[in-house]
């Protein structure tokens, strides 16, 4: 799934939150979820956990670190799921 983080996202983020950053608020739009978490280990997605890319890496840490990001596109896809339980309930992690 192509995911858009617009400058909208960037306006309501929260630095240094796993689940109120722009990544995490354009992922919960996108999928239609109200929990999402995105760290450097990984990112939550309903139950399961995908690997954080390192380019997605940069950018969250840039952002956390200075505040600043510019609106772009990632693309979440199976291949990337490291841990999937459906038994699971990760509303309590933060990546």
């Amino acid at each position: 799934m192509l995911i858009e983080v617009t400058e909208s996202h960037i306006a309501a983020g929260k630095r240094y939150d796993c689940l109120l950053c722009p990544i995490a608020l354009a992922i919960k739009e996108a999928f239609g979820i109200d929990y999402c978490s995105v760290g450097t280990s990984g990112i939550v997605i309903k139950n399961k956990i995908y690997q954080t890319p390192w380019e997605l890496r940069e950018k969250f840490i840039k952002y956390d670190n200075t505040g600043e990001l510019e609106s772009f596109e990632i693309e979440v896809t199976e291949d990337e799921i490291i841990f999937n339980n459906p038994e699971f309930n990760f509303s309590n992690t933060c990546g």
